[in-house]
């Protein structure tokens, strides 16, 4: 089973970071950490699995069991606002840490992961974690 990492930075008005496995690698964005709440919070850091989606409103990837949350995606979207509680992905991201190119993120992560479950382990990140 594959496993990837989100190692992720906590701003203000949204969580940025980087989605990695190896060399295969994309930014991602998330809503500010919220205590977990329903719709207005990113997920806890924690271990995931994540499984081929083909019936949820994204239809990309489900994040399975996070405790006191449902349907937790990861799809596409350009900004925090975009989710509701999901991990948004993309090729690149602006000055504002807002995402472009996420159709292209998400078919970037479909053809690397195929429809195989893998895990997610996400982490606060360090000053390592985006240098490119």
């Amino acid at each position: 089973m594959r496993k990837f990492e989100l190692a992720r930075s906590y701003l203000r008005d949204k969580t940025v970071g980087m989605f990695r496995h190896e060399l295969f690698s994309l930014y991602s964005l998330e809503r500010p950490w919220r205590n977990n709440k329903v719709n207005e919070s990113c997920i806890p850091e924690g271990v995931y699995l994540v499984k081929r989606d083909t019936t949820g409103r994204w239809q990309w990837f489900a994040v399975q069991d996070v405790e006191g949350r449902t349907a937790i995606e990861i799809h596409q979207g350009n900004k925090a606002v975009n989710s509701e509680g999901c991990i948004l992905l993309a090729c690149g991201t602006n000055h504002n840490y807002d995402l472009t190119n996420s159709e292209n993120g998400m078919i970037k992560l479909l053809e690397y992961a195929g429809n195989e479950d893998f895990l997610l382990t996400i982490r606060a990140a360090n000053k390592n974690d985006f240098q490119v």
